[in-house]
């Protein structure tokens, strides 16, 4: 009977590639467990409810099950066509049964299919119960006060189903263009033999091999320096698109050098090595080079690809690290105590605040003097420090400054030697350092000149409960006491427990956060004084030239930091799951393709022990012979990864960043793994 034979046929080569089957069947079920884990998320009402006062998660949970569908994707149809290839004389042997082409396709996708929907029903049947722990791990990363509960989500079902359905619809085009687009020539042949010539190392693939290196210099060189090099090339050419171009030119270095690396610096390598050396190789590493050589030969490319996705996950996901540490850093400078409440409503607040039981522990009351500044700037690109820029600033006194240091520790010291010396605080220091720097001279008013002696980041707080501008300029006191301006006064207030939500709705209805105080100023003819008005003194029937500023009347650093506390705690949740399956699909990419190479060549390896070569000998040959499949593409990654997060710290400075070199060392410790298993499996398949 056919039908028998053919069942049998396709069981034997199912019982053949089982490790392998097993690896893609692992992977899928972990990929459809998170996907639907994300989708479950997105449909729980009562988590939705508790945080959609401050971050909407259906976007980023959404976001987040796309990539992981796109990631899974390429990983099903990478893995499909890897098993279609090793299938090739079972595929032939089909034909030669007088197997139509339709028949044979419908016979693949069969069994492909099969395979695909145990993964989906193991995958959804993991996800519901597992949905609790995910659930968990989010509510603490968003630190919420809320209980996890158990559910079944019929929506996030059907929507795993749907997308696994269109995947098969994807794949199974996938099976049907093989079939019908490989000849019969192709697919009866037993093995691949590679052709000699592309085992030669040829003076132009020598060539290539160096210039691989060479990019990679160029890469990693410019990530080191990218700043120096903006400055340096946009002084001499007034070129500003090099603020684009430059890192997508390191971006182009690497990625190219990648392709050359594998396909010509590595095989270089590997000949070299393989060439007898007295005292310097023996012959089990011999083979193995050779062996590598040869392997490399028939996936360089996907080794490449492989290489170029997995650190462009560590860079993302350290990349976002950073950003979310920047933010923790930028909101605690904003409100670095509990509250700041303008000097008019400061009354308000503590008799609200004593009402609520929340008793103040510090509190200090900053006197401001608004007044114009004239200031000497140099951007980026500027051959001369030619811009003078006349604006307003909020004058200090130094007194008054280490008065606030007792409530912002983390304020810097300034010491002011003579009168004539200021410092001046940026709100958007951090951020615009890389393309302006001040001069030293500073004029404030009409005649008060200043040497600036330091420039530093706002530690003031929010600047919009300042008039005007945000910048910050520290005097002595005596200076102050001389300068003409308009006085206004911040208090800043601190306490220890934590505030509830009876006290936020007080607050919401009593002190409403609202634009108030208005102030009306104008500059004179000349530019050097400015003028003020109250809103009680205000001409409005000659309002030209003037301007009217307001400032806020409460910052809350209580609902701002919930909020950016859940913001970080999605985005965490999100880049950490989706970085853990491209490790994943990557990883079991590398450990498939080497169980199918070692079942292919183990009649070799079992040659070796008919040629004298120990059984120890031959071990060792597999563990050398994985190192060189493993090591290289997980060293290029990584470094990859570093060198692309020192150019983020190039363009924005954070601490943060340490933690994209603690999941480089993660994805180190993911491939030595799948290394080890790799070697076991392998073994196992030799030596039975």
């Amino acid at each position: 009977d056919l039908r028998a034979m053919l069942f049998k046929i396709g069981w034997r080569s199912f019982l053949r590639q089982f490790r392998n089957y097993m690896v893609y069947f692992i992977c899928m079920m972990t990929a459809v467990m998170i996907f639907y884990s994300f989708n479950a998320l997105m449909n729980d009402r009562l988590l939705n409810q508790r945080v959609q006062q401050d971050i909407r998660i259906e976007g980023v949970l959404g976001f987040g099950s796309s990539v992981v569908a796109f990631v899974v994707l390429f990983f099903m149809l990478s893995a499909n066509h890897f098993f279609l290839s090793q299938r090739q004389k079972e595929i032939s042997v089909y034909q030669l049964l007088g197997l139509r082409q339709g028949r044979l396709a419908w016979l693949l996708l069969r069994e492909t299919f099969l395979l695909n929907f145990f993964s989906l029903v193991t995958g959804i049947f993991m996800g519901i119960i597992f949905s609790k722990f995910f659930s968990m791990i989010l509510i603490r990363a968003m630190g919420l006060n809320l209980t996890s509960h158990f559910f079944n989500s019929p929506q996030s079902i059907f929507s795993t189903v749907f997308v696994f359905i269109a995947a098969m619809i994807i794949l199974s085009i996938q099976v049907i263009l093989f079939v019908w687009r490989t000849p019969m020539s192709e697919l009866i042949k037993t093995e691949y033999r590679l052709p000699i010539k592309k085992m030669k190392m040829t003076p132009f693939r020598s060539l290539m091999g160096v210039l691989g290196l060479i990019l990679l210099g160029v890469g990693y060189y410019l990530s080191l320096t990218l700043r120096e090099t903006w400055t340096n090339y946009i002084t001499y050419t007034q070129d500003f698109s090099a603020i684009l171009w430059i890192p997508l030119l390191i971006l182009f270095c690497c990625v190219t050098a990648t392709y050359l690396f594998f396909d010509c610096t590595l095989p270089a390598l590997l000949y070299f090595l393989s060439k007898p050396k007295k005292h310097l190789i023996k012959g089990a590493k011999l083979i193995a080079y050779n062996n590598v050589r040869v392997y490399l030969q028939r996936t360089w490319k996907s080794y490449a690809l492989l290489t170029i996705i997995t650190a462009i996950a560590i860079s993302l996901i350290g990349g976002t690290m950073g950003v979310i540490s920047l933010n923790y850093q930028a909101t605690n400078r904003i409100y670095p105590t509990s509250f700041q409440v303008s000097g008019e409503q400061a009354g308000t607040l503590r008799t609200l605040l004593e009402k609520s039981g929340m008793p103040i522990t510090a509190e200090q009351t900053i006197p401001y003097k608004m007044t114009n500044m004239t200031v000497q700037t140099r951007y980026l690109g500027e051959l001369q420090d030619e811009s003078v820029e006349n604006m307003m600033v909020n004058l200090v006194a130094l007194s008054d400054y280490q008065r606030l240091r007792k409530l912002v520790p983390n304020a810097p010291e300034i010491r002011l030697s003579t009168e004539k010396q200021a410092v001046l605080f940026d709100s958007q220091y951090d951020v615009t350092r890389s393309f302006i720097t001040y001069r030293d001279e500073v004029k404030v008013g009409s005649q008060h000149e200043f040497k600036l002696i330091q420039a530093q980041q706002d530690y003031f707080g929010d600047y919009a409960l300042r008039y005007s501008l945000p910048n910050v300029l520290v005097i002595q006191d005596d200076a102050y006491q001389q300068i003409e301006g308009f006085t206004y006064s911040i208090a800043y207030l601190q306490t220890e427990k934590v505030q509830t939500e009876a006290l936020t709705q007080l607050l919401d209805e009593e002190l409403p956060i609202e634009w108030a105080h208005p102030l009306t100023y104008e500059f004179s003819d000349d530019q050097k004084n400015v003028r003020f008005y109250p809103e009680t003194a205000r001409d409005s029937s000659n309002d030209s030239g003037q301007t009217t500023a307001y400032r806020l009347t409460l910052a809350n650093r209580f609902t701002t930091m919930r909020g950016v506390r859940r913001q970080a705690g999605i985005i965490l949740f999100v880049s950490l799951f989706v970085g853990v399956i491209v490790l994943i699909t990557t990883s079991s990419s590398l450990i498939v393709r080497q169980f199918s190479n070692t079942e292919r060549e183990k009649h070799n390896y079992r040659l070796l022990t008919k040629l004298g070569y120990t059984r120890n000998e031959v071990r060792k040959l597999v563990y050398w012979q994985n190192i060189w499949i493993f090591m290289p593409g997980t060293l290029l990654a990584i470094l990859h990864a570093v060198f692309a997060i020192n150019t983020f710290t190039q363009i924005i400075d954070s601490p943060g960043y340490w933690v994209a070199h603690l999941f480089a060392g993660v994805a180190a410790v993911v491939y030595l793994f799948a290394y080890l298993i790799t070697v076991k499996l392998c073994l196992r398949i030799i030596e039975t």
